[in-house]
């Protein structure tokens, strides 16, 4: 059986600013091109263009038009590297005062235009946002303390005031974590304290990649197995979405042309469902729902995750960090390993605080966090209402795509029962 052809078409422009001290760095980069993916019974085949073309006669003429869009000029907004590097340049003026020994300023802006589809129905969208990081170094007891903050927005006329707010904040942090001790986190297990926004990484990656319908083909999905099946607390629902409200990062329709639609990873404390392409769907006799990506032009769509969501629990936010006793609080993630067999996870906090009774009385500097997924979701303890969103900075990775672009959105959310220890202390 002969399934139509699959056609997907961008053009992308990332400008992407760095200061550091006083030294400036900047990228441009433009893609423009189109490729068109074709299944005949088990074969597949994908080939590309760098260019758009609009010349097959399988296109209508709404199709040649949504196409023809796309060569034209390239966005004025977004060819900023000059306004960006003035306004990294304006902010590390305003750091010189303060006495801070470096100022970090990341810049970012993105937009990209894409056309994908069916022939007869190929439909546009555009994904629009900027990233604004500031990260401050000072000496505390003769080391290096560090303080980041970051966030991102949709329209870059607004990233002045976006950066400009985050290095307001800078000193405030700054003195704060200053005032606490620094301490070493011996091995043991403890509750985790996961602060709203990218801290959804953590679901992610033990929700969001286990259900991704390739993965689940493969019989590698610790998840799979328990479709429908509880494994959480009944007020934990996990969705990736893709439309959600507050996502800076987001799609109407995804890189196949399918209408975009929030899917439940976990929804009542239950495995929900799958998230499919086109053709991964086709296969499991299903419908797509959205979540065929790819990472240029230059590759065929997979089933990917694009916006992790957290939904509001039952919880305030001084009720999740009220734990008694001793627990870790972590604001930012990086992945050091996930086994999609077995759930077991190891994950990287760059900075953490030691909390007694949900006051902070220590900084942790860098923990390791271990676990095993299904535990994990077990041992949710508490998720707040006050949902906070970011973009990963750093991007996903999957066969060879990546970085892809996701994002991430959680409250404050506190699980139990996790193995934590200073970098420099693990023992295996």
């Amino acid at each position: 059986m002969t399934e139509p052809a699959v056609y997907f078409a961008e053009r992308r422009e990332a400008v992407h600013v760095l200061r550091r001290g006083d030294r400036t760095t900047a990228e441009v980069g433009r893609y423009l091109g189109m490729g068109r993916s074709t299944h005949h019974g088990g074969d597949a085949r994908y080939e590309y263009d760098r260019g758009v073309r609009a010349d097959a006669a399988e296109l209508s003429a709404s199709d040649r038009e949504h196409l023809a869009a796309l060569r034209g000029p390239w966005p004025a907004e977004v060819a900023a590297r000059d306004v960006l590097s003035a306004l990294a340049a304006d902010l590390a003026d305003r750091a010189r005062p303060m006495g801070w020994s470096l100022l970090t300023v990341s810049l970012r802006v993105y937009d990209q235009r894409i056309v994908a589809g069916v022939p007869g129905g190929l439909r546009p969208d555009r994904r629009r946002f900027c990233t604004a990081n500031l990260e401050a170094t000072v000496a505390a007891d003769g080391r290096p303390l560090r303080v980041r903050r970051d966030s991102a927005i949709a329209d870059p006329a607004g990233l002045p005031a976006l950066a400009g707010g985050l290095f307001d904040r800078l000193p405030g942090d700054l003195a704060e974590a200053a005032a606490l001790p620094e301490r070493t986190l011996p091995d043991g297990v403890r509750p985790v304290v996961f602060d709203p926004g990218a801290c959804a990484i953590v679901f992610h990656e033990l929700c969001g990649h286990p259900l991704e319908a390739d993965v689940v083909a493969s019989r590698q999905s610790y998840l799979a197995p328990l479709l429908g099946k509880p494994v959480a607390p009944g007020w934990l629902t996990v969705l990736d979405d893709p439309l959600s409200a507050n996502a800076s990062f987001g799609y109407r329709v995804d890189d196949e042309g399918v209408e975009a639609s929030p899917v439940p990873l976990i929804r009542d404390g239950a495995v929900g469902e799958i998230m499919h392409s086109r053709s991964t769907a086709a296969v499991a006799g299903t419908v797509a729902n959205g979540h065929g990506r790819r990472m240029s032009y230059l590759y065929p769509a997979i089933p990917r995750q694009a916006h992790t969501r957290v939904l509001p629990g039952p919880n305030t936010s001084g009720e999740v960090a009220g734990a008694p006793g001793e627990a870790v609080r972590v604001g930012r993630l990086r992945v050091r390993y996930v086994h999609l067999t077995t759930g077991e996870f190891g994950l990287h906090a760059p900075q953490a605080l030691l909390l007694r009774d949900g006051v902070p009385v220590a900084r942790l500097g860098e923990v390791h966090l271990f676990g095993r997924g299904l535990d994990a979701l077990r041992e949710v303890e508490a998720v707040a209402a006050d949902p906070a969103a970011w973009i990963g900075g750093g991007g996903c990775g999957k066969l060879n795509q990546g970085p892809l672009i996701v994002g991430f959105e959680q409250p404050a959310v506190r699980i139990g029962g996790l193995r934590t220890v200073s970098a420099g202390e693990v023992a295996g």
